[in-house]
């Protein structure tokens, strides 16, 4: 831990931005519980306690396999990684730098359209 006085550090050139990266990361995960929870047949698996939330979200389609869900969503360029073959397993995605909005609208609009 660096302990740095609030006069000197406008003075200091910081290269790391995990804080930033948090405030995405969240905002992204944030975006996609969100928009689950708004689709009768998704299913979150991740805490929904933002507290204990990550970057990393798991969820499932009801009558979907996990293999299917991949597929789907990488269709559309949307990485993920299947839990599962069998129906209603998840898929875990990690919304990361790399991730915008735009990728998790696109997740949720692929997950609206599946029907098990």
């Amino acid at each position: 831990m660096l302990y740095i006085r609030r006069d000197v550090q406008p003075r200091l050139w910081v290269t790391l931005a995990s804080g930033r990266l948090e405030r995405w990361d969240l905002m992204l995960a944030n975006r996609l519980r969100d928009g689950l929870s708004q689709i009768t047949q998704a299913r979150l698996l991740s805490p929904t306690d933002r507290r204990l939330a990550s970057a990393i979200a798991t969820f499932a389609v009801s009558g979907v396999t996990g293999r299917a869900l991949q597929d789907a969503l990488w269709e559309k360029k949307i990485r993920v990684r299947a839990q599962g073959q069998t129906v209603d397993r998840p898929v875990r995605l990690s919304a990361h730098l790399y991730v915008s909005p735009a990728d998790i609208d696109r997740v949720l609009e692929v997950v609206a359209a599946l029907k098990g």
